[in-house]
């Protein structure tokens, strides 16, 4: 109803000849945009659990939020783990350290769960670490 009502109630205008299509899915757009900024601006942690400052003062609660996504950024985001994973399809000890570095593994961990030695281990991260330093390059 929030949408609808901003038109209704003039706070939000009809553009001349644009389709109600794609007025009001802007709109909504916007309407759930501004939902998601208001969200991410809340703290989700209460005072009893923030650390202590250097100073042994409490933390100030307006340093923490959460972290949402927009659906834009949690696509982009994926689309780019996906083109990691396609540069390095054939090469699976790469597909290890990616995968362990997901799911927060140590190297001794992604080295148990993938049955790679230490050196293929280090091997495949210099691998990626190179390709990456490419990217940004």
């Amino acid at each position: 109803m929030d949408t609808a009502g901003r038109f209704i109630d003039g706070r939000r205008n009809w553009p001349r000849g644009e389709l109600f299509q794609a007025v009001f899915y802007n709109a909504i757009r916007s309407v759930a945009d501004e939902y998601r900024a208001e969200d991410a601006a809340k703290p989700y942690i209460t005072m009893a659990d923030m650390p202590s400052g250097p100073d042994g003062e409490p933390a100030n609660l307006e340093n923490f939020g959460t972290q949402e996504l927009s659906p834009e950024k949690a696509l982009e985001a994926q689309q780019g783990i996906d083109g990691v994973f396609a540069e390095f399809k054939d090469d699976e000890d790469v597909q290890a350290v990616i995968v362990g570095r997901m799911e927060g593994l140590t190297a001794e961990e992604v080295q148990g769960a993938f049955a790679i030695t230490p050196d293929e281990y280090h091997a495949a991260r210099k691998r990626l670490e190179r390709w990456i330093d490419r990217q940004i390059d």
